[in-house]
């Protein structure tokens, strides 16, 4: 999954997982060529920017998040957040709920105050 170089060393792998080839750069590539994979990357990494957190409920082993996204508000289950929450550079956050989903927080300092807090409760 591209976290910060988004057009750089993309892997290729086949249907039993192996990798097949890398585009180290997709400036190289024809436009028409580039365009596809751009395309494909944006359909199979569909990953919602998180504008606000609403609200974090603790439920056993897991914790449900409520939020509001660039494509509206989400509800999600995330389990061993330690694990499923990555800083991919200095103040953003990419989010795995427990089904795989994505969601990115592209700067933490962007976040209103509320939403801030709950995110240091919970990280």
């Amino acid at each position: 999954f591209p976290l910060s170089e988004t057009d750089r060393y993309i892997s290729v792998i086949d249907a039993e997982q192996a990798e097949i080839g890398m585009f180290e750069d997709l400036a190289g590539l024809e436009s028409e060529q580039r365009e596809m994979i751009e395309g494909e990357l944006r359909r199979r990494y569909l990953t919602p920017v998180i504008s606000e957190i609403l609200n974090i409920r603790r439920r056993y082993d897991t914790t449900e998040w409520a939020v509001e996204t660039d494509r509206g508000p989400a509800v999600f289950i995330m389990r061993n957040i330690r694990e499923k929450v990555k800083e991919p550079l200095p103040r953003h956050l990419t989010l795995e709920d427990a089904e795989g989903n994505r969601f990115d927080i592209p700067d933490i300092e962007a976040l209103d105050p509320d939403s801030r807090r709950w995110l240091e409760t919970e990280i």
